[in-house]
């Protein structure tokens, strides 16, 4: 008997020296276990929302998703539509919306056509300017206006086509018949692009709807190969259409 309590009171022994090691080696094995697997959520906690990098989107951890992020209630909400049928031959990327807001908040909006949305804009009164694409310091406005947005409401306007521009133009032939310049190619570049014609049987040739402002008209040579081409710096004005002669030499 005397054996057996021994072996007794060494197990108790035992049993109560290892407590606190034992306690401690649990512990730090589940820490490890959750190292090992840091994407685990516990219960009731929300994941973080997905990277962004640019254009790139991380998808999101697995688990849990986070409910969407509700609209402003309180931002108001633009809503442009183009009137008329001038807008084909100038859009898109030819036009750029400029509005200046609230907290000196600003915005650029390039006009594509048809109806532009504009989310997100504070209360209050904003103003508004149709300018050439790209927008720049010496681009006069084609258009102002001015308006008051208010909040969780949609304003909707209408927008005029801008003032525009037409051209008249002739090629002539120094010292030589007139139908020699029929079918010669000539390029507009304005701050709307570039656009392009070929003359008619007269040497005449017509450009509608053009962005007001300077413009550079170039001729080609004409069909024979000892006629130069030629160029000309022009100013189009809105309203009445602008005329320019050019002359093409031997």
């Amino acid at each position: 008997m005397g054996g057996f309590f021994r072996k007794v009171l060494v197990f108790l022994v035992l049993v109560l020296g290892l407590g606190i090691p034992i306690a401690y080696w649990v512990k730090g094995k589940i820490a490890r276990a959750e190292t090992r697997n840091p994407l685990s959520l516990s219960p009731g906690l929300e994941e973080p929302a997905p990277l962004k990098i640019g254009d790139l989107s991380l998808p999101p951890l697995p688990g849990r998703s986070a409910p969407p992020p509700s609209p402003d209630p309180e931002a108001a909400t633009l809503e442009v539509h183009l009137q008329g049928e001038a807008w084909r031959d100038i859009l898109p990327r030819t036009l750029t919306l400029v509005l200046q807001g609230p907290e000196k908040t600003s915005r650029m909006v390039p006009l594509e056509g048809g109806t532009t949305l504009l989310r997100g804009l504070l209360p209050g009164t904003w103003s508004l300017e149709m300018v050439p694409s790209p927008p720049g310091s010496e681009a006069a406005p084609l258009w102002k206006g001015r308006l008051r947005l208010q909040a969780g409401t949609v304003k909707k306007i209408q927008l005029p086509p801008p003032p525009l521009a037409n051209l008249v133009g002739k090629v002539t032939l120094a010292g030589g018949p007139q139908e020699k310049c029929a079918g010669i190619e000539v390029r507009l570049f304005t701050q709307g692009g570039v656009r392009t014609t070929r003359t008619g049987p007269a040497g005449t040739f017509t450009f509608k709807h053009i962005i007001p402002g300077m413009a550079l008209l170039v001729v080609a040579g004409g069909p024979s190969s000892a006629m130069g081409g030629t160029c000309q710096e022009i100013r189009l004005e809105a309203g009445t259409p602008t005329k320019v002669a050019l002359e093409l030499r031997r």
